[in-house]
């Protein structure tokens, strides 16, 4: 089924009358198997409205732009054709509405490559100059002539201001989270705690403040009368429901033995994806009645085992049921800053892995996301003990699994990947091999290509030594001759593919074990279920 695909990477909309679910994917809109509108090339964009059971579809073809407004649950229909053959559209660069989501806003540019924005009331537009500053997304605009932009931050998510017409900054703050009608949520971090602020804009007052002491993983409005929030409580993930109405009464408080991620946010719900290694996926909702609904999973796996440990960070350990680990897997995730729960990685490889009696070690390392502060900070400009340390936990997990130096596979995903090369040229044994997945190889040049805003944020927590020499592929190799399996889209935005070209070349000519699988025209991260599925065998095949 469409829902349980591997390599799909669906976002589920809605549901049906029928409760069946209904997905955005790569190329049309489907409910269970059926196809409910296909998406060419003419497609704009698409809303899941806050403030009305609604979703549109938005596409441009020829002179006519075509707005479709659907009901909640997709049974109603209603089209608008506008007739735009004055306006010559080159490139879409945005799409957002006003707050009380009555008015569509184009940014685009023209051929002569000014930027203007098309505003579409009903069945009528106005075209006007834009003058706002384009690197940043435009969330909304509201009544009284301001807007909200935003704009991703590496290790924050979102960062956003509030700015007038004049681009007089009201308000800005580094950990954007939501908005609804003219509500504001955003978090404050501390070192060992944070807290959530809900502001009205229209007053710039305070509604509420909330602390909480577990890491905030997301959180949103629902209805402007609740707030979701998901916080990492280690093995689960915590689910509060907040009162708005009630002063921050918590209405909700349920935990979860999955990862939880949200899709989309309706006027009545917000669509949930929960995976897990034993569970497999599942979708569900949260209602403003405070339910968490999953439908039932059909992934469920019986023979996988999962532990968890806090100590001397969070470790996740899946193992085979009824047999004896023959390999050990050590994952190390991207970012630094991001976090691996127990989810499917690398389109569920690590069910594959187990089915050859393998037991996979997640390592959230110092320096991983959804921890405090404080602990985060452990690994700023002291890598090198992030990498003592984790040699300790793995071997610690040799020992307890009594695995020899032949039966140890490293795996890590850019940052992570480096981060995995790093521990094998310090290990000082023989390991079976290292599978780096698109490794950042040479961070100093890594920071001439980036905006000031993430160099001062790298800056922050690596030293001059970190950023120079030791996040360099020299630094990677040793006399030991571990085998090292690169894999990397050539068309790589991220990270440079000739840093690792260079890399391989090098290690192959000093006779070292090195090998590159290029993945022709992808990415940083595989865009299609086809790419998906070629990197997915490629690193099966190395397991």
């Amino acid at each position: 089924m469409f829902i349980n695909s591997r390599f799909g990477n669906p976002i589920l909309l809605a549901f049906s009358d029928e409760n069946k679910p209904i997905f955005l994917s790569e190329n049309k809109i489907i409910c269970d198997k059926e196809s409910i509108e296909k998406l060419d090339n003419y497609f704009l964009g698409f809303f899941s409205l806050k403030t009305k059971p609604k979703f549109l579809i938005i596409s441009s073809i020829k002179n006519t732009l075509v707005v479709k407004e659907y009901s909640l649950n997709f049974s109603e229909l209603k089209v608008r054709n506008i007739n735009i053959e004055d306006i010559d559209i080159r490139i879409v660069q945005d799409l957002y509405m006003d707050i009380d989501e009555n008015v569509l806003y184009i940014v685009y540019q023209d051929i002569n490559n000014n930027c203007n924005t098309l505003a579409i009331l009903k069945d009528n537009y106005t075209v006007c100059t834009n003058t706002l500053c384009l690197s940043y997304d435009i969330e909304t605009f509201f009544n009284s002539s301001f807007f909200l932009i935003s704009n991703d931050r590496p290790g924050f998510g979102k960062a956003a201001k509030v700015i007038d017409i004049n681009f007089n900054i009201l308000f800005e703050c580094d950990r954007f989270l939501s908005y609804s009608s003219n509500y504001f949520l955003f978090l404050i971090e501390y070192n060992e705690y944070e807290v959530i602020v809900l502001k009205n804009m229209q007053n710039n007052k305070i509604i509420l403040s909330k602390r909480y002491n577990e890491p905030i993983i997301n959180a949103h409005l629902l209805e402007s009368e609740y707030i979701v929030l998901l916080l990492n409580k280690g093995k689960e993930i915590m689910v509060d429901i907040i009162s708005i109405k009630m002063g921050g009464t918590i209405k909700v408080r349920e935990l979860h033995n999955c990862n939880i991620e949200i899709h989309s946010v309706n006027s009545n719900y917000i669509t949930i994806k929960g995976t897990s290694m034993k569970e497999g996926i599942k979708w569900g909702y949260i209602d403003k009645n405070g339910t968490v609904f999953f439908n039932h999973n059909k992934n469920k796996r019986e023979k996988i085992n999962t532990d968890y440990f806090s100590k001397p960070y969070p470790i996740t350990v899946h193992k085979p049921l009824e047999s004896k680990p023959q390999k050990l897997l050590f994952s190390l995730h991207g970012g630094p800053e991001s976090f691996e729960f127990d989810d499917l990685r690398y389109y569920d490889l690590y069910s594959e892995a187990i089915k050859k009696e393998t037991a996979i070690v997640v390592l959230n390392y110092y320096g991983s996301a959804y921890q405090n502060y404080s602990s985060r900070k452990k690994a700023w400009k002291n890598w090198m003990n992030v990498i003592r340390i984790t040699i300790d936990v793995i071997k610690e997990f040799q020992n307890v699994f009594h695995i020899k130096d032949s039966d140890i596979i490293l795996i890590g995903g850019s940052f992570g990947a480096a981060l995995a090369l790093l521990i094998a040229a310090n290990l000082n044994i023989k390991i079976n091999k290292v599978i780096a997945i698109a490794p950042l190889m040479n961070l100093s040049h890594h920071l001439k290509k980036v905006s000031s805003e993430e160099s001062e944020w790298f800056n922050e927590r690596f030293s001059v030594e970190e950023i120079q020499t030791i996040f360099n592929w020299k630094n990677f190799i040793n006399d030991i001759k571990t085998e090292v399996y690169i894999i990397q889209g050539d068309n790589d935005s991220v990270l440079d593919y000739r840093d690792t070209l260079e890399a391989v070349k090098y290690a192959n000519k000093n006779h070292l074990p090195w090998t590159l699988f290029t993945e022709v025209n992808v990415d940083h991260v595989p865009l299609t279920d086809e790419q998906r599925k070629n990197r997915f065998m490629l690193i099966n095949d190395l397991i």
